[in-house]
């Protein structure tokens, strides 16, 4: 009967645990997929960048559109950083919730198992 709120209280929280996986894997998906598009776009950029250096070898004339448009994609490259950055960021906090909600789990799962040694014991007493 003692024991009936702690085995209910570690159900939600395994619960919680297991959400918490799944919201991490995809969390990390995600990162998989964002750090593709990012390898992605730094191939462009190489690429972007020779085509320009051949274009300022033969046409000197046209330069100041070519360098507009390398400016553009260096600023589309660095809010691509950013948000980067930012997803890596969050995902590391999103991992020390985890840790944080997984030494909870621990520190309840010991308290569980010293209630039932207690219960144990005092039924032995009782016998």
């Amino acid at each position: 009967e003692e024991a009936r709120a702690p085995i209910a209280e570690r159900a939600h929280w395994q619960d919680q645990e297991d959400r918490l996986e799944k919201e991490i894997a995809a969390l990390l998906q995600q990162v998989e997929r964002k750090r593709a598009e990012q390898a992605e776009a730094s191939k462009h950029v190489a690429q972007c960048t020779a085509r320009i250096a051949a274009v300022e070898a033969r046409f000197d004339k046209q330069l100041k559109k070519v360098e507009a448009k390398a400016h553009a994609l260096s600023a589309a490259q660095e809010v691509h950083t950013r948000a980067a950055h930012g997803l890596d960021a969050a995902s590391a906090a999103y991992d020390a919730e985890v840790r944080a909600v997984d030494d909870e789990r621990i520190e309840r799962q010991a308290w569980v198992e010293a209630a039932e040694a207690a219960i144990a014991a005092a039924e032995e007493e009782v016998k």
